[in-house]
């Protein structure tokens, strides 16, 4: 039996902090946990831009990578994955791109309905406070609302499994253990 994980919300939420924190906890505890590391750093790192200076070059390769990545895991039986691309889309989305075709749009919404039969829960990460600083994306909190707001109602509107994860990180790392356990 596998379960796998998204802990999904917009920037500057405290994912990758909770995916790490509760990835050490659960290897020290003996569990064998497969891990998705975030992809927008790996397309940042490419030289793409992201954010609403995305481009469809930029987008197309994330879609790739996070495919990729999650093909590579598909046989962990326990995953946990710094985003899915219904993040990404809720990024689409808001930002809006004139440039970015509605052929490539709805072309995401279909990949993303197939991806939410990969993920057994998306753990998701409301904003809780104002985005920090990381001198590779933007510090803007309504974009971070905007990104969050519509990530949910994503969440909704595919009738996915969410459990939301509020408080400190300790809080949200208990909460994502007891998921984990529960499964």
């Amino acid at each position: 039996m596998t379960f796998r994980v998204s802990i999904s919300g917009a920037f500057s939420t405290g994912k990758t902090t909770v995916l790490d924190a509760a990835t050490k906890r659960l290897r020290e505890a003996g569990r064998r946990v497969g891990v998705i590391g975030e992809t927008a750093r790996t397309v940042l790192a490419a030289g793409y831009p992201l954010d609403r200076d995305a481009t469809i070059e930029g987008y197309l390769f994330y879609v790739c990578r996070q495919l990729e990545s999650e093909y590579a895991a598909r046989d962990a039986k326990l995953l946990l994955s710094d985003r899915s691309l219904m993040d990404f889309l809720a990024y689409v989305l808001v930002n809006d791109d004139p440039k970015v075709g509605r052929e490539f749009v709805d072309l995401l919404a279909t990949v993303v309905r197939h991806e939410t039969l990969f993920f057994d829960v998306y753990c998701y990460l409301p904003v809780e406070f104002p985005p920090a600083p990381d001198g590779e994306r933007e510090v803007d909190p309504v974009y971070q609302e905007s990104v969050s707001v519509r990530l949910r109602s994503l969440m909704d509107e595919y009738g996915v499994r969410v459990v939301e994860l509020r408080g400190s990180i300790d809080q949200r790392v208990a909460a994502l253990l007891d998921i984990v356990s529960a499964s």
